[in-house]
């Protein structure tokens, strides 16, 4: 219910409105084309009626008739129940309100006139529709792109993964046909590898045999006496021991044995040819090697063996020993100072006799001879000169029967150790 002025004012009219809500009705008051309001000075309606006009909800509707104009309510009259107060009518200072409430109808549109509008709140609801179609529309049109670009995409992928697959084929097509071809490389290869090892080791086997051959033919021959002699010669000093009054001479030569401290040279030489001179205070000893002298001094000697080691400042080429022991009908070369006198002297012969210490050969040997050295045909030491036999008036004719110590016989008391291995 809603009051205009006060309860004391005189003029003040109480109206109160209540009616069913209008669907999509238009509310009407004061239009001149109605037959209703024509002629009314005033319509009053309920505030609740104007806010819900003006937000596009339905109005409430007058009910019953209207106030005429000309009726006015007299002072205390009260107003029936669901009429208007008439036109002309005030009501008189304290008059009640009537128990009822007044109804104005406000009837439907009829006649010519604009036709009535849906509510915003419907249009709004219409556009946004038309947008989250619209949206639906663009989202299936973008995912239906892009599956088709992914599709496409795939289509190319799957092609290069294709050519790819193909290509890797080809290759190990390729390499596999490679791969067999070497193999059978390998396989002929091979084959041609043992054969070569077996036309190797047949070829070994006829140069050995053809050096054994060679060997034995070259053992027949007589060597290059000169070649050797030059060879052997400067390896061999003529030797002087001074005692006293006696002066006794011979032959010593330079072997490859370990050396003494302070010494240059290691000689080998009979022990009768400087058994004045084993005391360094009995005697002097020197040694003659072309036109060089130095004094040398008695290492080590046995006399039971016949055998002796010098020490000397100057150096001389020294010989080897021989690979092999003495073989009869071998041939020999023997180098010494014949008499004291003949520098060098070189006979030659061959073995005849083997014996444990010593051997016997056909070189021809003289005084002076004895220490030298005895060599085969390579110039390697196979003994030392150190007697012979000689024809007298009275004895048993004998000739070329020559005795050399063999070069073990150093180390049964002279030398040790591993340089012995070497001394046959």
């Amino acid at each position: 219910m809603a009051r205009f002025g006060s309860p004391g004012d005189t003029n003040s009219v109480a109206v109160t409105t209540e009616a069913p809500a209008l669907t999509n009705r238009e509310p009407v008051t004061d239009r001149p084309d109605n037959p209703e309001t024509a002629g009314s000075t005033t319509a009053t309606t309920d505030p609740a009626v104007t806010s819900a006009a003006d937000s596009g909800d339905p109005a409430p509707a007058a009910t019953d008739h209207p106030t005429p104009a000309d009726h006015t309510p007299s002072t205390g009259d009260a107003l029936p129940t669901g009429e208007a107060t008439p036109a002309g009518h005030t009501p008189s200072v304290g008059d009640a309100p009537p128990s009822g409430d007044a109804t104005i109808v406000l009837p439907a549109h009829v006649g010519p006139g604009p036709e009535p509008s849906l509510p915003a709140h419907r249009h709004g609801r219409r556009w946004l529709r038309a947008v989250l179609a619209a949206l639906i529309v663009l989202a299936f049109g973008a995912a239906g792109t892009g599956l088709a670009w992914q599709q496409s995409q795939l289509a190319h992928l799957r092609s290069d993964v294709a050519a790819l697959r193909a290509a890797q084929a080809e290759q190990v097509t390729a390499l596999q046909s490679s791969l067999s071809a070497q193999r059978q490389q390998i396989s002929a290869l091979s084959g041609q590898l043992v054969a070569a090892r077996s036309a190797l080791q047949n070829t070994q086997n006829q140069l050995k045999s053809d050096e054994e051959r060679l060997n034995i033919a070259t053992a027949q021959l007589p060597p290059d006496l000169t070649e050797l002699a030059a060879r052997v010669t400067p390896s061999v000093v003529l030797v002087s021991c001074v005692s006293g009054t006696t002066t006794t001479s011979g032959t010593a030569f330079a072997l490859a044995l370990p050396q003494a401290s302070g010494s240059q040279t290691t000689l080998v030489t009979a022990e009768h040819v400087v058994d004045g001179c084993t005391d360094p205070n009995s005697g002097v000893l020197s040694i003659t090697a072309g036109n060089r002298s130095a004094s040398a001094a008695v290492r080590a000697y046995d006399a039971e063996n016949d055998v002796a080691l010098l020490d000397t400042s100057l150096r001389i080429p020294p010989l080897q020993p021989a690979s092999n022991g003495p073989v009869v009908g071998e041939f020999v070369m023997a180098v010494g100072n014949a008499l004291g006198i003949v520098v060098n002297n070189v006979t030659s012969g061959i073995i005849s006799q083997v014996y444990p210490t010593y051997f016997l050969d056909t070189a021809p040997i003289s005084n002076g001879n004895s220490g030298g050295p005895v060599v085969d045909r390579s110039g390697n030491v196979l003994g030392i000169v150190d007697w012979g036999y000689a024809s007298g008036t009275e004895a048993p004719l004998v000739e070329n029967l020559n005795a050399s110590l063999r070069l073990s016989v150093l180390c049964q008391k002279l030398l040790t150790g591993a340089v012995c291995r070497s001394l046959h």
